[in-house]
């Protein structure tokens, strides 16, 4: 089982990284980043790394949480679709590899090179750190609390991916439903609802319990919470996995590994 797991995960990762467009990803991730940030830094006087991992939402400075909305249903667009489309995924599924293998490595494989683009930004806290004090113990929690947040919406790309062979639907699927899950944390959405209403979309929203990662504060709950929504999208791709095998006629599907 060791030898397909990471057999797999390579495969994954060489359609990241063996063409430029996993490296022009991970550069304009990092340079928006840096912008945003440096920006907001100057013109707050801020030495912290607090307007890197704000849940406040600006679109003329993009913060980590909300970048990662954009730049990870790129990033998994191509995860299952691209598989779908050149009939590879039914293929792979008929080799003695379960399916629920083939969908942790794909999931891993996105949140490794997810996980490279955010820590490819500590060069912000290096910048801020040669500048004044940081709390490093603080900046700790807030990467570790970053990685939570970029594995829930990677399982979200996985799922988006799964609906479709087109990469381009995949990416509008993702991007709609990270973006409505983040959006209706917020308070300016919550203003406008009856407070139950308000609380509930609240407690069901990633930027929620991101909030006190950008304080750098890491809650169990908030833990909890990320783990049980990439569970929750984990099993729906895999649900779907099966509904598509299983709806093919012949035997040789109808006895895939999943």
């Amino acid at each position: 089982m060791r030898t397909p797991f990471f057999a797999l995960i390579r495969k994954d990762l060489k359609g990241y990284f063996d063409q430029p467009t996993g490296y022009i990803l991970i550069v304009v991730f990092v340079a928006m980043l840096s912008w945003a940030f440096f920006k907001t830094a100057v013109l707050m006087g801020e030495t912290s790394l607090r307007p890197l991992f704000t849940v406040e939402f600006a679109i003329d400075r993009p913060s980590l949480p909300w970048l990662m909305t954009l730049f990870i249903p790129a990033a998994t667009m191509r995860l299952l679709s691209e598989e779908q489309r050149d009939g590879t995924l039914e293929t792979l599924l008929t080799q003695p590899i379960r399916g629920w293998v083939v969908l942790f490595t794909k999931f891993l494989s996105g949140l490794i090179f997810v996980s490279v683009a955010i820590f490819a930004t500590l060069g912000i806290p290096i910048a801020i750190m040669s500048a004044g004090n940081l709390d490093w113990g603080a900046a700790a929690s807030q990467y570790v609390g970053s990685i939570f947040l970029a594995g829930s919406l990677v399982s979200i790309g996985l799922f988006t991916s799964s609906l479709t062979r087109n990469q381009i639907v995949a990416f509008i699927l993702g991007l709609t439903l990270s973006m409505i899950l983040m959006i209706m944390g917020l308070e300016l959405v919550a203003i406008t609802l009856p407070s139950n209403v308000a609380n509930l979309l609240q407690l069901l929203s990633p930027i929620t319990h991101f909030a006190n990662v950008g304080r750098g504060i890491i809650d169990l709950r908030d833990v909890i919470y990320f783990l049980a929504l990439i569970s929750t999208f984990l099993s729906g791709t895999f649900l779907i996995m099966r509904s598509r095998t299983l709806s093919h006629e012949t035997s040789q599907f109808r006895n895939l590994q999943l």
